[in-house]
């Protein structure tokens, strides 16, 4: 066969081989989209797709942030695990009857601690939230627990409860923040006690502004509710409460590598020291749940001292890593 038309029907071999090729990658990349907008529309149908920021999932033996909620996973387990301190299988009435694995969690708000077990399906009211237990995944030997949760508020339920809102002042306490929230009943219904009475006060974030909203009883017996932007005034709450901790102090190491750690000196038990980190955070930051939120909390241990690792994702989406060395308060008051 002749140089020239073998040299012909090779090049035409690799120019088919190309065009083949190029119709492959197209065919795959076409498929993955595909695939990944139906993925993305049945997340959206079931409210579990990547755009419900009502979901999170938590490791085991790791602390998350959703709103001023703190949760942790403290431990996942079958339930047949869970016994007493005599070794005996712990009454069901203590663990939600399921046939999946229980998770331990401690929840923090603002006003308590405590803990609970809980199984997949199980739905809680905490604070003024509602938790919805999504999943719970044992872990294995190479990898940790996961609990996924679905938390709504009454913000989330009713997004046209805040209408008109009343805009607070930067005060610097939470006295002078209600003191001025009162003024403005008695100026709008007359004096307080007389024409209306205090019930209870409710705290939502929305549209990156935080509300109280107060339920008032009037002089007829009817309830309205009234809200106020508050948003102004928690930030300078956080930044007072941070000057407000005299016997608790804070290193100036920079908190952004282990070996520049910032030192916590003076909590009197492991509860305040951790509790010192988020009045730190909050004053550094902005509000927690507004300008930032809690990504995980883990305990480091190096060279013999206690370390908090604390990841977070400010209002920006940047990712920040500050490190707090709480050997001084590490497992005081815990028995």
């Amino acid at each position: 066969m002749p140089r020239d038309l073998r040299t012909t029907r090779i090049f035409l071999k690799i120019k088919v081989m190309k065009k083949a090729l190029a119709i492959v990658v197209i065919l795959v990349g076409a498929l993955t989209l595909l695939a990944a907008a139906v993925f993305y529309f049945r997340g959206l149908e079931d409210g579990t797709g990547a755009e419900d920021k009502n979901i999170i999932t938590i490791p085991e033996g790791i602390q998350s942030q959703f709103g001023d909620l703190r949760i942790g996973v403290a431990t996942i387990k079958e339930k047949a695990e869970y016994v007493d301190s005599e070794g005996n299988p712990i009454d069901a009435g203590s663990i939600p009857p399921s046939v999946g694995p229980i998770a331990k969690l401690a929840i923090a708000d603002q006003e308590s601690d405590y803990s609970m077990n809980v199984a997949t399906g199980d739905s809680y009211p905490v604070g003024n939230y509602e938790m919805y237990v999504q999943e719970i995944v044992l872990g294995t030997e190479g990898s940790r627990g996961l609990v996924t949760l679905r938390i709504t508020s009454e913000v989330d339920k009713n997004p046209t409860i805040i209408n008109h809102v009343v805009s607070l002042p930067p005060v610097d306490t939470e006295k002078r923040k209600a003191a001025y929230a009162f003024a403005y009943l008695d100026t709008v219904y007359g004096e307080g006690g007389e024409n209306w009475q205090y019930i209870s006060v409710d705290r939502a974030a929305m549209g990156g502004r935080v509300y109280d909203t107060l339920t008032i009883k009037l002089a007829d017996g009817s309830e309205e509710l009234v809200h106020f932007d508050v948003t102004a005034a928690l930030r300078q709450i956080a930044k007072k409460a941070l000057e407000d901790l005299t016997d608790i102090t804070f290193s100036k190491n920079s908190g952004e590598a282990v070996e520049d750690a910032i030192l916590i000196r003076g909590a009197e038990s492991d509860k305040a020291g951790v509790d010192s980190e988020y009045v730190y955070l909050n004053a550094k930051y902005g509000l927690r749940g507004l300008d930032w939120e809690l990504v995980q909390q883990a305990l480091l241990t190096e060279n013999g001292r206690e370390y908090d690792q604390m990841d977070l994702k400010l209002f920006d989406g940047t990712e920040k890593t500050l490190y707090f060395d709480i050997t001084e308060f590490f497992g005081k008051g815990i028995e």
